[in-house]
């Protein structure tokens, strides 16, 4: 089996600024052919602004099922899917991650396990 590369970033939600303390909210994850998203079902308490925070989470959701749909093989994630990163409100997508794996179906159900996260249909 061949080792494909993959890229992925975290949506976080600050929920401390002081101490610099973040709860994952989503996640995307491209392997080059297929866009794939999860996202936390409910927003933690400590999540300021929450009611804001689930009206952002929508727009969020919604747009990145419409570049699942018309993502383009072959390209960068941040072709794919472009976020702006960087700070200046309590959502935060952080800088994008990359790496290798034989299966990226797998790493990216692993990955949503592991933070907590439902993979979107």
């Amino acid at each position: 089996m061949d080792f494909r590369e993959i890229e992925f970033q975290l949506l976080q939600a600050v929920t401390n600024t002081l101490g610099d303390e973040r709860v994952t909210l989503g996640l995307v994850h491209w392997d080059g052919e297929v866009l794939r998203s999860a996202w936390r079902g409910r927003l933690p308490r400590r999540v300021p602004a929450a009611g804001d925070v689930r009206q952002v989470l929508r727009g969020i959701r919604a747009e990145a099922r419409r570049r699942a749909r018309a993502a383009v093989p072959g390209r960068r994630l941040a072709e794919v899917h472009p976020v702006l990163v960087g700070r200046g409100s309590a959502l935060e997508w952080r800088p994008e991650r990359c790496g290798r794996t034989q299966q990226p179906a797998a790493h990216f159900e692993a990955m949503a396990g592991e933070l907590g996260l439902v993979v979107a249909p």
